[in-house]
This record gives structure tokens, C-alpha cells and sequence, in this order.
């Protein structure tokens, strides 16, 4: 009879961990910056916006050039995902602004911040989707890497296929 009161006592003592838990999860959460947008930084805001983050946000960093359509269709889907992963920042910032010299070549590539330093480093970022790569693809591979939870991207609803876009200037 003692054995079933110690696994009352022990389930009881699990499910008061597990809202501790939860709570703690929750207060954490809603104490994290949020951001939800997608938007160009310039050579002299990079470091404050990679560099000087919360600890537990990853930042999730475009180099682009606006000629490449790579780095366009890029654009276009963080654009599209940022509000769906309020948790995480998103920016970019032409490769040239950075960089006088750096290559096309390694375009498009993401650098991801976490802590203010690079975790990740991905150059010719689109080698890793498939054909006619879209925002699912991105995310699941954000996702692999640990930056994005899967779970929370709806798959946008496109009635009207993306032609003939007009690009920000920006871009």
C-alpha cells in the first residue's frame, strides 16, 4: 500500500513539474523580443542588429544582391515567413554594403546570429532546395538547422501566382 501512495506522490509530483515547467517556458517566451518582419540593414546598423540581440534569439541575415534571382526569390519568402516566426529576426543587407569586394558567387547566402555570434554560415543557400524552390522549403531547412519551428508555418494561400512582381527598392 505504501508503493501506490510513493506513485500518487511521484505522479503528483510530475504533473506539478510539468506546469512549473510549461509556465517557466511561457514567462520566457512572452519576455523574448518579437519582431515579425523582414526588412534591409545597412553597413553601420549590421553589428547592433546581429551582434547585440537576447541570447536565445536567433538572427537570420540575407547577404543579396538585387541582380541575382536567387537572392530575389529569397527576399520574397522571408518576407512571406517572418510574421509567422515573431521569435526570430530577420534582416538583409546587400553583400556590397558589407563587403566591397565579396563574391556573387557564394549568393544567395544566410549568416544566422545567435548570442551575438555566427552559428551558421550558408553560402549558395539555394543548392539545398529543390528545383522551384518555395517558402515550405526554406523553412524545413531553417527548421533542420534548429532555427525555425516547423510547426508553426501555414503554407500561405497563393490564388494568384507571383509574376510579374514589382520589387521594393529596397530590394
Amino acid at each position: 500500500e505504501d508503493e501506490d501512495e510513493d506513485e500518487d506522490e511521484d505522479e503528483e509530483d510530475d504533473a506539478i513539474f510539468r506546469r512549473y515547467k510549461q509556465q517557466r517556458i511561457e514567462l520566457i517566451k512572452n519576455s523574448l523580443p518579437t519582431y515579425g518582419r523582414f526588412y534591409r540593414v545597412k553597413r553601420d546598423e549590421f553589428i547592433s542588429e546581429t551582434e547585440k540581440e537576447h541570447e536565445l534569439i536567433h538572427v537570420v541575415v540575407h547577404l543579396y544582391q538585387n541582380t541575382i534571382p536567387a537572392c530575389i526569390r529569397l527576399n520574397l519568402i522571408l518576407e512571406d515567413i517572418a510574421p509567422q516566426f515573431t521569435h526570430v529576426k530577420f534582416i538583409r543587407t546587400r553583400s556590397t554594403d558589407l563587403v566591397e569586394s565579396f563574391s556573387n558567387m557564394a549568393l544567395p547566402m544566410l549568416l544566422v546570429y545567435r548570442g551575438g555570434e555566427v552559428v551558421h554560415t550558408i553560402p549558395q543557400i539555394s543548392k539545398h532546395f529543390p528545383r522551384k524552390w518555395e517558402d515550405k522549403d526554406v523553412v524545413a531547412f531553417l527548421a533542420k538547422k534548429g532555427i525555425l519551428n516547423k510547426q508553426l508555418f501555414k503554407t500561405p494561400n497563393k490564388q494568384q501566382p507571383k509574376k510579374n512582381i514589382s520589387l521594393k527598392e529596397d530590394y
